[in-house]
């Protein structure tokens, strides 16, 4: 009730943002006869000032004797809130496209049902060594991720718990090296679609670390049960050979330490052709180490 429903006060109230579009719109179409209905969004603003989003549907329906429009009838409809609302989910996606985006953390969303990679961030790109062109519109299978019996597993559990919380999972990069670590997804609704939004923690290199601990503890624990076994040998070189032996097969790796002892050439020899036999045989790293007696 606060707009005129004059011409002259329709453009005077129109927001000058919109002024132009509006004019040239209703230029346009009365120039083309006037044949179609016709719907526009535009702002106008109230006695007071506010400006509200109005939807403006209508159509001529009467033209003069050179056939052109002479009467148009339509209806203006307050769309502010919808507006208001689209608005709110357009900056809402655009904050979250930026965050995507130049997150360092490896991201991407994927089609739930077959797996297709609909968009991935920097981050992924840099961290799988792959090409943008290479991965959109492919699956995750396709691009050598991973096998499709781990996305079976992947979907069960998302089926099971209805997301992905600290899952375990290897993925491949372009080059065919792997990345281990931790993903979690959750289930995102993107163009009326169901898609799934991953994010994949690489800890690579804490995995790396943590198996050297657990091989250095496993060749600790070899040395110190062999090592009494060694101290109470009357035969030096069989004792030699039993510890080597336990550390070997506990981690695989020997790394042999060779005692020069100058005051008893005879031992020293003795255990580097020990610790030389066991290095040809099962493929140990021989280092030696001078003590000076």
């Amino acid at each position: 009730d606060e707009l005129s429903g004059t011409t002259a006060d329709f453009f005077d109230n129109l927001h000058h943002d919109d002024q132009d579009r509006v004019a040239r719109f209703v230029e346009d179409y009365l120039n083309a006869g006037g044949g179609d209905p016709y719907g526009l969004e535009f702002r106008m603003l109230t006695r007071t000032g506010q400006p509200v989003w109005i939807l403006a549907q209508g159509k001529v329906v009467e033209w003069d004797a050179d056939d052109n429009p002479s009467r148009m009838v339509g209806t203006h409809m307050n769309i502010t809130t919808r507006k208001l609302r689209e608005l709110e989910v357009t900056q809402l996606t655009q904050r979250f496209s930026k965050a995507f985006d130049e997150n360092p953390t490896p991201m991407l969303i994927t089609d739930i049902e077959n797996g297709t990679i609909i968009d991935v961030n920097k981050g992924f790109l840099k961290a799988g060594d792959f090409r943008q062109e290479d991965v959109i519109g492919k699956s995750t299978i396709e691009i050598g991720m991973y096998t499709p019996e781990i996305r079976q597993e992947i979907m069960s559990e998302i089926q099971l718990h209805g997301s992905l919380q600290h899952y375990p999972l290897t993925v491949h990069r372009a080059d065919g090296t792997y990345l281990e670590g931790e993903v979690y997804g959750e289930v995102i609704t993107l163009e009326d679609r169901p898609r799934l939004l991953s994010v994949f923690v690489d800890q690579t290199e804490q995995r790396i670390i943590e198996r050297q601990l657990a091989q250095r503890d496993q060749m600790l624990q070899a040395v110190a049960d062999s090592a009494e076994m060694f101290l109470r040998s009357s035969d030096i070189e069989n004792g030699l050979k039993v510890m080597l032996k336990r550390i070997t097969q506990a981690t695989g790796i020997c790394r042999a330490f060779v005692i020069m002892n100058k005051k008893e050439d005879d031992l020293s020899v003795s255990q580097f052709r020990i610790f030389s036999e066991y290095s040809d045989s099962n493929q140990c790293q021989l280092l030696e180490d001078d003590v000076q007696a």
